[in-house]
Order: C-alpha cells, then structure tokens, then sequence
C-alpha cells in the first residue's frame, strides 16, 4: 500500500460554504425552542452574516470581508398572536482552525494527500478520512 502525507492546502470556496452552514444548524439545535419534537404554525429569520477571507499567499494578500443577509418566512406570522411569538437572537462568531485538515477532519470534509503511483510519479487525491482514523 502506497502512504499518503496529508496536505494543508487552503480551504476551496465550497468548503468554506459547507462548515459555515454545519456551524449555523449546530447553533440552531443548541437553541431550546428548536430542540425535542416542539412543533410551530409558522417562523421568521433574519440573519446577517459578515464573512472575513483570509488569504494565505501570493501577490494579492489581502484580507476579504463580505456580508451574506436575507429574510425567511414559512407559515403565516401574521396568524400568531404576539403573546405566541418566541424570539430567540443568537450572537456568535465562529473562527476555523489554523490547521486546515483539522478543520477538514472535524466537519467531515475530504482531505487533500499525495501519494506515490506505483511509477514513480507523486500524485493528489482527496480522502475522506473515517471516524476510526483510517482513510
């Protein structure tokens, strides 16, 4: 069997997208409205999100920040009496490991490693890696 060295190569845009939405849900079930089987008529969110991107070299080392915003609704609000309405504001900020592939590791996501062809060649691959440490 060929080994593999895992690399710590930057995080690809869709990764970034796929932790964020783990991290959002995990905060929604940690909230005690949302846990158990309670069931609701209707639900609103808002949400404001800022985003900061972090490059890690090259000639254009510049930090990026942008702003992901929007309005839910499912149901009619307008149905519930406000006595009914329970709002629930969470305020957190969430920061990603220094170490890419921990973070990798933590959310599920595939590693990127190299190995060895059988021809002497040195090639990329993404494995996901097993809850028992073995890929």
């Amino acid at each position: 069997m060929a080994s593999e060295t895992a690399l710590a190569v930057p995080f690809a845009a869709d990764e970034i997208c796929e932790i964020a939405v783990a991290e959002f849900k995990k905060r929604l079930t940690q909230l005690s409205p949302l846990q158990g089987g309670k069931e609701y008529g209707a639900f609103e969110i808002d949400f404001a999100h800022t985003i900061r991107l972090h490059r890690t070299s090259g000639i254009d080392n510049i930090d990026k920040q942008t702003l992901a915003w929007g309005h839910v609704e499912g149901g009619k609000i307008d149905d519930v009496p406000v006595a009914e309405l329970e709002v629930v504001k969470v305020e957190e900020t969430y920061k990603s490991d220094p170490d890419v592939n921990g973070e990798r590791l933590k959310h599920g996501l595939p590693l990127t490693v190299e190995s060895k062809d059988g021809r002497g060649n040195m090639v990329r691959k993404r494995v996901k890696v097993r809850d028992d440490g073995k890929k």
